[in-house]
């Protein structure tokens, strides 16, 4: 996976990297619109795809879904940020929530 300079900041300063090339942890999700404001703990996977030049957040938890908030974030479709050793911000847009931003607080 070869992910832009704010998702490798954020892996290394957090230790996310494990054997083998999936990244995946526990973080708290806060989903923040005009409409709604909500915190759920949920699964993360981040995963790239060399060949697109693609990186994709994924966010699995049930509470996701219920709540209609995106749950397949990618670094072409959205703005990824982040915020040193605090938390990734994914700033992005859907037709139901209009402009939202989530930010991942991994869990330690």
């Amino acid at each position: 996976m070869t992910p832009g300079l704010p998702l490798v900041e954020f892996i290394d300063d957090f230790s996310l990297r494990q054997s083998g090339k999936a990244i995946y942890f526990n973080a708290r999700i806060h989903f923040s619109c005009e409409e709604k404001n909500i915190t759920i703990l949920a699964e993360v996977h981040i995963v790239g795809i060399k060949a697109k030049d693609i990186n994709t957040i994924y966010i699995i938890d049930p509470e996701v879904s219920a709540n209609e908030i995106p749950d397949m974030l990618n670094d072409k479709s959205e703005i990824f940020e982040y915020r040193k050793k605090e938390c990734f911000i994914i700033i992005g847009y859907s037709k139901k929530y209009k402009d939202y931003t989530i930010y991942i607080y991994p869990e330690k």
